[in-house]
This record gives C-alpha cells, sequence and structure tokens, in this order.
C-alpha cells in the first residue's frame, strides 16, 4: 500500500458491462414517502438479491439476471402497495445512474455490498435489513439464561456509505419487545437473516432496535491485543467487508481507500515532554488523596491497594482509604451503570456532591484494562485518574492552571459553545425542537465562567441570541454534507469557529496488522527443530546475547516436535530483556520467517502498521473548507 493517511473515504470503479450482464436493478418510486416494508418485500416474496433506500420516496431493488420480468414485478408490488411506480434502471445511461446513484455511483456500491446479505456462515452474517447492511458476530448475541435457543439482545454494525463514499461503521442494538410504536423485527426462519415483520409474522419472536437495559453496546474501533480482538472491532470488520468484497463483487466493482499524502504531523518538542513529567501532574494534588471503596469486595480492594501503590511509587502521593470529604481529592470505586440497572438499586453515578472533586472508577472498566495484570510499570488508567482530578480541580476554582493560558498569546475573552437537544425532556415531543446551550468562557488570565440557556428562554441576551444564530447557521450548512457541529470557539462576533464532526476517519494499514496477528497468534505454532536452528544462527551472529539464547533453549524442550508461539513470547520476557527481545525477534522474522510478536507499537515498525495515522495529531490544508464558507455567509 501506499504511504500517506489513508482514510475511510473510498473511490469505486465499476464494470458497467459486468453488472449489466449479471443483474437488473429496478427503482421503486412512491408518491409521498417510502414505507420500509416495501424494502423486505423484494427479498422476502421476490427473491431480490438486495436492496437500498436512496432519498426522498425513492428505492433500489437488485435482482439476478432475468429472474423476474418487469410488468410481473410491477404488479407483485402494486398488489400490496398500490401508489408505487417501478421502472428498470439502464445501468449504461450517465443521466440515470447520477439521478439514482449520486456521487461516485455511491448508491451502486451500496446495493452491491448489500448482496452479500446471503451468507453461509452462521457465527459471522451479513443482513440485507429494509435498506441498511448490517454485520453481525456471534459474541455480539445474548441468549436467554433458562433457553439457550432463545434470543434476548443483540447488536451489529451497520456499514453505509455517507456523503463523498465515506465508509461508516455504526453500531445498532436489538433487544426482544412488542412496543406498539418501534418498528418490530424477526429472524427469518429459512435464511436466520434479520428483516422486519410482515403481515403474517404472528407468532415469531419480534425485536425493536433498542439497547437491552440500556446498556450502550459499543465496538472498538482498533484493538491490536490478539488477532481475535482485532477482527472483532471496527477495522476488522471493515477489513473483512473489503476481503468479502473483492471476493464476490471484484468482477463488478472496485473499492479503492483515498490516502492523503500531503500531511502535516503536530509535534511536540522534547522541552514540553519534560515539562509534562509525572511531577508535573502531581503538583496538582495539593490536598490530601482519599479512595472510597463503596463496593468494599476482594476485587474492589486488589483495586485500591493497586492505585495506592502506583500513586506512591510513581508520583510520591501517600493515597488513604477514607470517605467522601469536601477538602480533600476523593477517588470512588463503583460498579459500571449496568450492574445497577440489573440489580435494580441505587446507581452512585447520579450522585450530586456539591463544592467536592470525585473521580469514579469502576471494576469493571479496571478488569477490562488489565489493571491488576501487569505491576512492571505505571498503568495508564492511574495516570488518567490524576488528570482527571486535575482538571476538576480547576473546574471548582474557576481557573485554569492544567496549561498555563497565557502562553497560548490570547489577549482577550474566548467562548466554547455546546449544545444538547432537550426537546423531548421538556416537551415530551420531538415537533419542536428546544436546545440548551452551554458556554464556558476563559478570560485571558485563565478565569473560567461557565453559563447556560435554552432558545425558549425568556429575555434572552443579545450574545446569546447571536449564539443561537451562529449555531444554526453552522449546523445547517454542516447537515448537507452529513457533518455535525460538536462546538464553536467565538473570540469575537465577526471571528467564529466551528469544531466539525465529519464522516472522515483515518485508518492505518489494516492488511499489514491482520497479518502481523494472524502470524503470531498465541496459539500457532512452529517446529522445535526449526526454532533451536534459528537459535543456533542467532548466537553466531550475536554472540554477545549467547546467554540469553541459552535461558530460552533451557525453557524449551527441544524434545518437543512443536513449540507454541505464546510460550516463546512469554519466556523471550520483552519487559525484563528488552533490547535481546527486540534484536532476536527482528532475526527470527527476517531470517527464518518466524513472527513471535509483530510489535506493531514500536517506531521501527511505524511504517510498516502505519498505527500513527490514528495516534498522532495530523493536518492538512484543505481547499474550500466548510468554516470558510460559512464565514462568508454570516459576514454577507
Amino acid at each position: 500500500m501506499a504511504k500517506g493517511v489513508y482514510t475511510n473515504k473510498f473511490h469505486a470503479s465499476y464494470d458497467y458491462d459486468a453488472i449489466d450482464r449479471d443483474f437488473d436493478i429496478f427503482v421503486l418510486q412512491k408518491g409521498k414517502y417510502m414505507d420500509r416494508n416495501i424494502l423486505d418485500f423484494p427479498i422476502i416474496k421476490s427473491k431480490a438479491l438486495a436492496v437500498q433506500y436512496a432519498y426522498g420516496a425513492k428505492a433500489l431493488v437488485l435482482f439476478k439476471k432475468g429472474t423476474v420480468d418487469e410488468f410481473d414485478y410491477r404488479m407483485s408490488i402494486q398488489d400490496e402497495f398500490k401508489d408505487v411506480k417501478i421502472k428498470k434502471l439502464d445501468i449504461f445511461d450517465e443521466t440515470e445512474r447520477q439521478e439514482n446513484f449520486y456521487y461516485n455511483d455511491m448508491l451502486l456500491a451500496q446495493l452491491l455490498l448489500n448482496s452479500m446479505s446471503n451468507s453461509s456462515n452462521s457465527k459471522i452474517m451479513y443482513h440485507n435489513l429494509t435498506g441498511k447492511l448490517f454485520y453481525s458476530d456471534a459474541k455480539w448475541i445474548k441468549h436467554d439464561s433458562k433457553n439457550r435457543n432463545k434470543i434476548i439482545s443483540f447488536y451489529m454494525l451497520e456499514a453505509a456509505f455517507f456523503s463523498e463514499m465515506y465508509l461508516i461503521l455504526s453500531v445498532s442494538s436489538f433487544k426482544l419487545g412488542k412496543a406498539q410504536n418501534e418498528r418490530k423485527y424477526v429472524f427469518d426462519e429459512t435464511t436466520a437473516a434479520l428483516r422486519r415483520t410482515l403481515k403474517n409474522d404472528t407468532e415469531a419472536d419480534t425485536y425493536i432496535k433498542s439497547a437491552y437495559r440500556d446498556k450502550r453496546n459499543t465496538v472498538d474501533y482498533l484493538n491490536i491485543k490478539n488477532i481475535d480482538k482485532f477482527r472483532s472491532c471496527k477495522l476488522g470488520v471493515l477489513k473483512r467487508l473489503l476481503d468479502d468484497a473483492s471476493k464476490k463483487l471484484g468482477n463488478y466493482m472496485t473499492l479503492v481507500p483515498e490516502c492523503i499524502t500531503e500531511v502535516s504531523k503536530y509535534e511536540i518538542s522534547k522541552e514540553q515532554k519534560k515539562a509534562v513529567d509525572k511531577t508535573y501532574l502531581a503538583n496538582f494534588i495539593d490536598a490530601p488523596l482519599y479512595i472510597v471503596d463503596e463496593i468494599k469486595t476482594p476485587e474492589s480492594e486488589q483495586i485500591s491497594e493497586r492505585v495506592r501503590y502506583e500513586f506512591k511509587k510513581y508520583f510520591g502521593i501517600n493515597a488513604v482509604m477514607g470517605e467522601i470529604n469536601e477538602n480533600v481529592f476523593n477517588i470512588r470505586i463503583i460498579h459500571d451503570k449496568e450492574h445497577y440497572i440489573k440489580n435494580n438499586i441505587h446507581d452512585p453515578h447520579s450522585d450530586i456532591f456539591k463544592n467536592v472533586i470525585v473521580q469514579h472508577i469502576t471494576i469493571e472498566n479496571a478488569i477490562e484494562a488489565e489493571l491488576l495484570n501487569d505491576k512492571d510499570k505505571l498503568h495508564p488508567m492511574v495516570t488518567k485518574l490524576l488528570q482527571e482530578l486535575a482538571i476538576k480541580k480547576d473546574i471548582l476554582n474557576r481557573h485554569i492552571t492544567v496549561f498555563d493560558w497565557s502562553k497560548s498569546g490570547i489577549d482577550k475573552d474566548v467562548t466554547f459553545v455546546i449544545r444538547e437537544d432537550i426537546s423531548d425532556k421538556e416537551t415530551g415531543t420531538q415537533h419542536k425542537q428546544i436546545f440548551k446551550y452551554t458556554t464556558l468562557t476563559i478570560s485571558p488570565s485563565g478565569d473560567l465562567k461557565f453559563e447556560s440557556f435554552a432558545d425558549n428562554d425568556e429575555n434572552l441576551s443579545e450574545n446569546s441570541i447571536q449564539i443561537i444564530c451562529s449555531y444554526t447557521t453552522f449546523n445547517d450548512q454542516a447537515y448537507r454534507k452529513k457533518e455535525f457541529i460538536d462546538g464553536l470557539v467565538f473570540f469575537s462576533l465577526d471571528n467564529i469557529q466551528a469544531i466539525i464532526r465529519t464522516p472522515m476517519k483515518t485508518m492505518p494499514d489494516i492488511n499489514a496488522i491482520s497479518n502481523g496477528l494472524e502470524e503470531s497468534a498465541p496459539d500457532s505454532v512452529i517446529s522445535a527443530e526449526v526454532f533451536f536452528d534459528a537459535l543456533r544462527a542467532f548466537e553466531n551472529t550475536y554472540p554477545e546475547y549467547f546467554d540469553y539464547s541459552k535461558m530460552l533453549k533451557n525453557a524449551s524442550c527441544e524434545k518437543n516436535y512443536v513449540i507454541k508461539k505464546c510460550d516463546i513470547n512469554k519466556a523471550m520476557n520483552y519487559h525484563k530483556y528488552r533490547t535481546a527481545f527486540k534484536i532476536l525477534n527482528e532475526f527470527l522474522y527476517e531470517n527464518f520467517g518466524i513472527r513471535i510478536n509483530p510489535e506493531m507499537k514500536s517506531k521501527k515498525n511505524s511504517e510498516i502498521y502505519m498505527l500513527n495515522n490514528i495516534l498522532d495529531i495530523k493536518y492538512y490544508e484543505c481547499i474550500n473548507c466548510l468554516h470558510e464558507k460559512i464565514q462568508k455567509l454570516l459576514k454577507e
């Protein structure tokens, strides 16, 4: 792959001759709005390969060539849906393609991807649900504890192209339920695929789009712990999706991710890094630090001890056990929200403490982050606790100290604005949108001022009205590009900058990551004979590491036929013999093709795996950026 910053924007090329040879595409046009059941009807009744909702009252249906007659298909649809017009699309007509597929024939690409929903793999499946492509994994399905055949909840990843061919993977949750005003779904008995309910689905279990017990399901964007974790993260799923598309649709379509080559990197100088060391962070903790264990179980006690140990060892802070106190820094150990919902007990997350600095740590997060496992180095969760306490101290004191604001060079007040839709909370209806605006103003001396107001408040100030108008203008412009305004920054009323959340996401080299993890899979094995031959060659090349090699020989058994790579990796002991580990690891791969550890985070391999694409702060010059257009609009 070319070097640069990869993004989730794709460029598609099509073989229209092959598509016309093998497929028929129909355009469905309805009078007012598109009933979602129309998108399920072709798959269930007419055996369509895929459907795709377009915009407004339009949808696309893909059939295998010659499987349906246009007249017969029109009659079957109109028997159920009277005001639907149906037309067969001419794939060679550029005007028709632009009218129905849009930029880079985006909806043609989506329609073809949707056709992959016919999967024979029961563990990993694609579902073309009401014109959307969902990816499911067996690990994301929750069964009834009393009836393992009954599914009570599950979640999936929706794969959808957005404006300008950005491919987005987003989580959708489903649970068993029959809410009257909710769309209902069933698993089809013949295909095991998820679809909308039809009129004759009276006995099947139905599901609604909602999280089970209000738990927010998440899928990691990237997880490189092992190959199984990678395959279950978003970028791993994306790799599988692209691989499957290449295998199944390669004759019709090619997808290539965009690579931005002209990029700049925001560098932090060595002096800046030295300034923000452990001592710097510890200086913010200028009062006693209490660990408040609200759980009082062996696990919570271990977490308390580990946190206290690291505070003392790495920061010189003596944390003590205690209760919530106003004059100290408090770290509170509790469960995650799901625990309290499941057991129908009070959730301490909702506790409000006035003039008290409190930071929560949940047992579940600590265990998932392996806080108790590796005791040889500072755990990032512990550093994060101190960072959060320092920030909350500034908020309580209404003055910024975590950063020397005077060094910003800003000699006037700066106001940051975010807004929240509170329509349902205020009125119980979504017909009239009501927004709550929260502002943070920082003075040149670093003083903080917080305010909030709603756009339906009486006697709004002129400044508040200007904020509302500006936010609305920015948001309307962004919405047309499928972008979202996360906040505004007011330097003055005629100098407003937008914090924009775009569909763009940067990516590492997912193929290299997959290959590296597969080659070093912990349960994979290598020949003991080959491994010992490699060690002898290593000793000849690097005699200074003879003792290290001898130790590995003693830890392994040459009489065995094979050795697990996880056992070799453990014996090589990265934390104790870091230099020898790196040299041997590289030697084994370059000379014998043996990958023990991919070392993805090492600087030497940064050009291979390109993890810096998502870790570094990078920027590039954008011509005709949104904020430039809006600035001009506001001035006019």
